[in-house]
């Protein structure tokens, strides 16, 4: 589409009017425009550490050439791992916070381009209840003998972020304020029976999550008391013949953290002096998370009778003796 601007000058000269030669020049208008659609390749739901797939379409419905268009993505940091950003999107180019891919070299008239957004989440994404992440796109590219380019911004759906479930564990024979829980020789004697505490710590992040329970085995040569303790749910169960521990604590809100506390004993044999009594293994918490509707989980291989945080016992010795 165009336009014409013409102009007739006149010179009067001591009331004399002296027409001039009428100029005139036609202008091109340009209407740039362009269709920027993105979609989540599987689903709009991803667990912390999960690598998400935006594919991002563009088509030129304008009536202009769009020249050297790049797409301009900046993530949260919160949210969105960086570093590996920069690594899953080589053909980018990331400074300060903000990805700019290169889409083509040229889109055409009436033409389409699409790529594809490889989006690390943080392994640990921090934020309220309920993460969501929603990117904004920007389509930047130059115009046809034009100084100022043409841009458009746009909206990605919304992608949301699931909670996940941390366990961990510690072996006791003395709290943080030294007093004594354990009984028994420390170092563990060969025939000598030893008792330790079980701490279970099971840590909730970013959403409510149902049908929450905790399995784990008691090792080979350990022994359950019967002793236990819980901050919520039920009591902790013990299966002799499996050697199964099983404890069920019902719903855990977001952000809300719970202990599961058992006794625990060995008596060394003489096979296994200089070593460290193995307590737990396969210990294992899962659930279903409430707002993204997919179970998470989290397991330990096993814990030991190293007394790794209780400084007081690990004073006295770990290894079986004699």
């Amino acid at each position: 589409q165009s336009e014409s601007f013409s102009v007739l000058p006149r010179i009067d000269v001591n009331g004399t009017d002296f027409p001039q030669t009428q100029a005139m020049h036609e202008f091109a208008i340009l209407h740039p425009s362009a269709l920027v659609t993105s979609e989540w390749s599987d689903n709009a739901v991803a667990s912390p550490g999960e690598t998400k797939t935006l594919v991002v379409s563009i088509t030129n419905d304008g009536d202009t050439e769009l020249v050297h268009p790049q797409l301009t993505f900046t993530p949260p940091s919160a949210l969105v791992d960086a570093a590996l950003l920069k690594s899953l999107n080589p053909e980018g180019t990331y400074k300060n916070n903000v990805l700019v891919i290169p889409v083509a070299d040229s889109l055409e008239k009436n033409s389409s381009q699409s790529i594809s957004l490889y989006i690390p989440i943080q392994q640990y994404p921090e934020g309220n209840e309920n993460l969501t992440l929603q990117p904004p796109l920007q389509l930047q590219a130059q115009l046809p003998n034009r100084e100022q380019p043409f841009i458009s911004k746009k909206t990605s759906p919304t992608l949301s972020i699931g909670t996940q479930l941390l366990l961990s564990s510690e072996s006791r024979y003395y709290t943080n304020e030294g007093d004594q829980i354990g009984r028994g020789p420390l170092p563990p004697q060969v025939g000598e029976q030893t008792k330790y505490w079980a701490f279970i710590t099971i840590r909730n992040t970013t959403s409510k999550v149902r049908d929450v329970t905790f399995t784990a085995h008691v090792a080979p040569g350990t022994t359950w008391t019967g002793r236990t303790s819980v901050q919520k749910g039920q009591s902790i169960s013990y299966n002799p013949t499996t050697r199964t521990i099983s404890w069920t604590g019902g719903s855990l809100q977001a952000f809300e953290t719970i202990g599961l506390y058992m006794e625990l004993s060995i008596t060394p044999e003489s096979a296994q002096v200089d070593s460290i009594p193995t307590l737990l293994t396969n210990m294992a918490v899962q659930g279903q998370d409430t707002y993204t509707n997919q179970s998470v989980s989290r397991s330990v291989s096993e814990l030991s009778a190293n007394l790794a945080q209780d400084k007081k016992g690990l004073s006295k010795g770990i290894f079986v003796t004699e």
